[in-house]
């Protein structure tokens, strides 16, 4: 039996703007999603609908592994933001992600695979502007720590993540070179939980796209070398992105947008 997590580290590719409160202003918003890998064969493709808030409301992915394809339901709740992700397959894992937050800050995330809760991620706000997520199992064991720093946009500059497990090593991920233009819906690694729904989360916002992503464990070189090239509409969206991986194509994004009422 697979299964898929949808967490901290390997969150979903995409999510659309939303508003606490419902507006009858259209917004073009992104409505397809086609993900290209390297060598010009599909990755997946993703088709985004939203609710009468403009909230995304689903996900539905499909994959040339259609064992892969899935919907992934969103519910709103004053605090909660209910993510279900559903397989077509039934030999699949289904999972549930909740996030809980206040004053527009995150607070606690749960994941659960199947019906049991997998993982726990508890927040906490620090003086320096900076966030710090403690991920731990179910029975409350210390997994590891992330600290999140970003610059005076908003943006995230750098992630430390540290082991409880003295065995594994550290390692530091960087983001650099933001352009001014509104974040693309795909999802830059790590850059997670709040970035996947823009517009709830007030604190921080990441309005904008990282130009490299570099990870480094302790001691050692890079392991991953990202950078992104985009290309933009005459509103300033993103709707065209090419990743590269020390220099060759990694894959290609396109993002196709609609006038949603």
């Amino acid at each position: 039996m697979k299964t898929k997590l949808l967490g901290l580290a390997t969150l979903l590719l995409t999510l659309g703007c939303s508003k606490d409160e419902e507006t009858s202003t259209p917004q073009e918003l992104p409505v397809k999603i086609t993900k290209w890998n390297g060598n010009g064969t599909l990755n997946n493709m993703q088709i985004i609908t939203y609710d009468s808030k403009k909230r995304i409301s689903e996900v539905d992915i499909s994959e040339p592994n259609t064992s892969n394809n899935r919907k992934i339901n969103y519910t709103y709740s004053s605090g909660k933001i209910t993510r279900l992700t559903d397989y077509t397959d039934p030999a699949q894992t289904d999972t549930k992600y909740v996030h809980y937050y206040g004053n527009g800050k995150i607070i606690k995330e749960e994941l659960y695979i199947g019906n049991g809760l997998d993982r726990v991620f508890t927040w906490t706000n620090n003086h320096d502007g900076s966030k710090t997520a403690k991920s731990t199992k179910s029975n409350g064991e210390l997994i590891n720590t992330f600290r999140y720093y970003f610059n005076s946009q908003g943006n995230c500059t750098s992630v430390r993540v540290d082991f409880a497990d003295p065995t594994r090593t550290d390692f530091t991920i960087t983001y650099d070179r933001f352009d001014t233009n509104p974040r693309a819906l795909f999802h830059h690694y790590w850059m997670a939980p709040w970035c996947d729904i823009p517009g709830t989360f007030r604190e921080p916002m990441i309005p904008n796209n990282p130009g490299t992503y570099v990870s480094t464990p302790d001691g050692q070189t890079p392991t991953t070398n990202h950078s992104f090239d985009y290309q933009y509409d005459s509103n300033g969206n993103v709707v065209f992105q090419k990743t590269f991986n020390g220099g060759s194509l990694l894959n290609s994004t396109v993002y196709e947008y609609g006038m949603i009422e």
